[in-house]
């Protein structure tokens, strides 16, 4: 087995860009160099085209493995170069926008207006890249690129980004234009693995462990973010639940207060009554003495109505008894007539006059007695009612003169219990005046109520809408928290990891050929890739991948972690 500790193996990656980022075609360039004592150095990669550049030197190809005469090395290095068509190792994505509409990047040239190139570096986690633009100050003003390192030679700007294999990133420039024309973008790409040497061991390790207490800090703040993003949320519910309540509150009050003036005012009008009752219970008193001393006489004298109307009944009866013998009277007198009366009628038709005057006598007679009969009969009817009227009166007033005893009776107690009522009723008007009094001083303090529920129902109504904006602005605190924690601490603890100190004379880990990646012993490669330029005139320029490199990649890194914890 052959060994290859001592020869040093460079892989340049040349790679033609489209104007959007995607691939075109790949060129690599191998350098050999340095000494082995082993007859051969083995090289592994099937490469397209293959074309040595070293004058006098020719590999033993087999089963796609390269075989190098070491020899060859004592004198020069070896070169050789191949075409590889295979997936890059990272993505590139690039857009351009004129006036905020994309465009292709071929249609751009001779153009004038606002423009925007975003450039995405996606899928690389190996990698470090850097991305240079180069902008003609002639053709290009008010240019911003932000996360961007500008420098300005002669006429151009250059603005140079740098990608740490710490996730997918997106890089942006604006510029106003006018008959815009573009220099090829270039973008290189080289090992983010790299050996710092012992001196930095120790201040990487207690970076990587204070970015791990970071990270473990932004945790507990993104839980906290977010618990308190979701007691504001609660809070605001709970806000927008008792603003609710108060305004039912309030509508309350209002119906409590309407209603308490109408009580109010009723038992005003109550005690003005009371009061007058109150003034004028005296004389109602009086009134009662009165009322009571007079069915009291009443009541004496009803012994002696009672004794009359008995008399009276009695009288009723017996002259009942004499008209009934009137009437009988009559009845016999008219009967024994009637015979005289038939007797007249007869002596009506006599010649002589004084006979026919004495007839008409004793018909008149007989009409007067039959009247009078009548009019007895009638007499004693009435009487028969008058008694029986009487002896009516005479039992109805025997039964109301019980009651007029019960009644003054009742009026004399009620005389007894009746002055008590004075001194009742004036402790009632007093306690009714104060209750009026306290409640009037109620619906003052309740108008008072109503006016600060309205104040508190018009404030209440607000602080919903304000902790709303509260819960929002949490919620874009918890989001940056998250966004600082996932894409920013965690990611750069990623990426110091991948800065882990190694042996200084090793980097096992290292990305080490894109070519095969068998090819691993004291290797390194390198990405250089190139857009097209963008020229106004028709012909079609052809760019080819060229990069000059004024500081080396470790510099750069450290210049980047500078600007960033400064």
């Amino acid at each position: 087995m052959t060994s290859m500790a001592e020869v040093v193996r460079n892989e340049t990656v040349y790679v033609n860009l489209n104007h959007d980022g995607s691939i075109k075609g790949i060129k690599i360039v191998t350098r050999l160099s340095g000494d082995s004592k082993e007859q051969y150095y083995m090289d592994y990669g099937r490469l397209e085209d293959m074309r040595v550049l070293t004058r006098g030197v020719e590999p033993i190809i087999e089963n796609g493995i390269q075989k190098w005469n070491t020899s060859y090395l004592k004198s020069q290095d070896i070169y050789y170069e191949g075409r590889l068509e295979k997936n890059l190792p990272l993505d590139i994505k690039i857009q351009y926008y004129l006036d905020g509409m994309q465009i292709n990047g071929e249609e751009l040239a001779g153009k004038s207006g606002a423009l925007e190139i975003k450039i995405d570096i996606v899928n690389s986690n190996e990698l470090t890249t850097q991305v240079q633009v180069p902008l003609n100050l002639d053709i290009f003003k008010n240019i911003e690129a932000k996360n961007g390192v500008t420098s300005v030679v002669g006429k151009t700007m250059t603005v140079v980004f740098t990608h740490l294999p710490m996730g997918d990133q997106s890089f942006s420039i604006k510029a106003d234009g006018k008959n815009i024309e573009l220099a090829p973008i270039t973008i290189s790409s080289t090992k983010s693995n790299m050996s710092l040497g012992e001196e930095l061991d120790g201040d990487i390790g207690a970076l990587i462990e204070g970015m791990g207490k970071m990270s473990g800090a932004a945790n507990e703040l993104e839980n906290g973010s977010k618990e308190l993003s979701k007691g504001t949320n609660l809070l605001k519910d709970g806000l927008e639940v008792l603003s609710s309540g108060i305004s039912k509150f309030v509508i309350g009050l209002k119906e409590i207060g309407t209603n308490l003036k109408s009580l109010v005012e009723g038992l005003s009008k109550f005690n003005v009554g009371l009061g007058q009752l109150n003034e004028n219970i005296p004389v109602l008193l009086n009134g009662v003495e009165d009322l009571n001393s007079g069915i009291s006489t009443l009541s004496l004298q009803g012994h002696n109505i009672e004794n009359g109307i008995k008399e009276l009944d009695s009288g009723a009866k017996e002259l009942a008894g004499g008209l009934g013998q009137i009437t009988n009277g009559l009845e016999a007198l008219n009967t024994g007539h009637s015979n005289l009366t038939g007797l007249a009628q007869e002596l009506l038709t006599s010649s002589d006059p004084r006979v026919r005057a004495l007839a008409e006598g004793v018909i008149y007679e007989a009409q007067a007695i039959e009247e009078l009969s009548k009019g007895a009969i009638k007499s004693k009817e009435g009487m028969d009612m008058l008694s029986q009227s009487t002896n009516n009166l005479n039992y109805r007033y025997s039964e109301y003169n019980k009651g007029l005893e019960s009644i003054s009776l009742g009026f004399a107690q009620m005389s007894n219990e009746v002055k008590q009522i004075p001194e009742k009723l004036n402790e009632m008007y007093q306690g009714h005046s104060q209750l009026v009094g306290g409640l009037s001083l109620l619906s003052e303090g309740l108008d008072a109520a109503i006016i600060g529920g309205n104040e508190l129902n018009t404030n209440a109504a607000k602080v919903p809408a304000e902790v709303k904006k509260l819960a929002e602005g949490q919620d874009k605190i918890t989001d940056g928290i998250v966004l600082l924690n996932q894409d920013g601490l965690n990611k750069i603890t990623e990426g110091i990891d991948k800065f882990s100190i190694i042996d200084v004379f090793k980097d096992d880990t290292a990305y080490t050929s894109f070519i095969d990646e068998r090819n691993d012993e004291n290797s390194n490669c390198q990405f250089i890739m190139q857009t097209p330029s963008i020229k106004a005139q028709l012909a079609k320029v052809r760019s080819e991948a060229v990069i000059e490199v004024k500081k080396n990649i470790f510099q750069r890194f450290m210049d980047l972690f500078v600007r960033f914890f400064k």
